[in-house]
């Protein structure tokens, strides 16, 4: 019996070498045949440590009396001054306002207006028309701020724009000087930013209307459901996971206002709702050489937003059932 055991034990383990021999055949092999997909990966995970990963070391200058000529070993550390003197500051509440409102407005505008215009292009029974209609759509994200801003200004101008010569010649209404109002800065700000992004965003609610299978529309439609119906109730619950999806992700960056284009539309006329926190930092962190100012702002930011994607992730897991983890 303990030679028939040992037997069997050496047979065992002879297998179990065989095996793992062959796993670690098969593992070199993939490899082998990925080789070309591994070094196309490789270049943009070396760009993305470079430029993202590397550079986050100097977040130190927001703990630092930072200084150009004595570098990031040599200037004096001075703790949490910085921080604390921009958060005692008294423009950063009006900062934080401003900023936190057109942030979350134009999450919440966003989204919506993505969603619409991604069912009004699914309900687009011709082809050719329904490429043409996504391409218009689309091509404004490809622009740069500095022209969406002066299609703004030549828009609205107060003397020769389209929008108040339509407004004079019909309604009778004098010059409004829409650029330079502190009521109008959030609209013309907000309504840009939707019809800049809105056909780009639409592409990932697009492809979530495609992966829906047409036995339901199908059924629905011998059970007699409208156009609406359908609408509502196929097209909008398929579409509720990838809107909590990517409205997490969006509020994760609700206080990531487009810096460039808050200074094109500033001026000192709106400035009571246009100076938000990074026309602050670009003034003093930059202009004015504070950058040590200007890296503890930063840093502020990215913890809000840090703060915000866990608290939105953790309420959408406990009502709509999504969550990035």
């Amino acid at each position: 019996m303990p030679i028939i055991n040992s037997a069997k034990s050496s047979n065992l383990k002879n297998s179990m070498n065989a095996l793992s021999s062959k796993k670690k055949k098969s593992l070199g092999e993939r490899f082998k045949n990925t080789l070309s997909l591994q070094l196309m990966v490789l270049i943009p995970m070396m760009m993305f440590i470079i430029f993202q990963y590397i550079p986050i070391y100097g977040i130190v200058i927001a703990f630092q009396d930072f200084s150009l000529r004595k570098g990031f070993f040599g200037s004096e550390w001075v703790g949490l001054k910085n921080i604390i003197g921009f958060i005692t500051n008294p423009v950063f509440p009006k900062l934080l306002r401003n900023n936190f409102l057109l942030g979350l407005f134009g999450i919440l505008t966003s989204t919506p207006s993505a969603i619409l215009l991604a069912l009004l292009i699914n309900e687009v029974q011709r082809k050719y028309f329904k490429k043409v209609v996504q391409v218009i759509t689309c091509l404004p994200n490809f622009l740069s701020t500095v022209t969406v801003v002066s299609m703004i200004y030549l828009l609205f101008s107060p003397r020769n724009g389209v929008v108040n010569l339509l407004l004079g010649k019909f309604f009778g209404i004098d010059p409004v000087y829409f650029t330079a109002s502190t009521k109008w800065y959030r609209p013309l700000f907000i309504g840009s930013n939707i019809w800049q992004h809105a056909g780009f965003s639409s592409i990932y609610y697009l492809a979530a209307l495609s992966s829906i299978d047409p036995g339901l529309y199908e059924a629905a439609c011998i059970d007699g459901a409208t156009r609406l119906q359908r609408i509502w109730y196929i097209n909008i619950p398929h579409l509720l996971p990838t809107a909590a999806m990517l409205f997490i992700l969006s509020m994760g960056g609700v206080l990531n206002v487009d810096t460039s284009k808050a200074i094109l539309m500033y001026n000192p006329m709106n400035s009571e709702v246009s100076d938000i926190i990074g026309t602050y930092t670009y003034r003093r962190g930059l202009l004015e050489r504070e950058y040590s100012l200007g890296a503890s702002v930063g840093l502020i930011m990215n913890i809000v937003n840090f703060v915000s994607l866990v608290v939105f992730n953790w309420i959408s897991r406990k009502t709509v059932k999504q969550s990035i983890w």
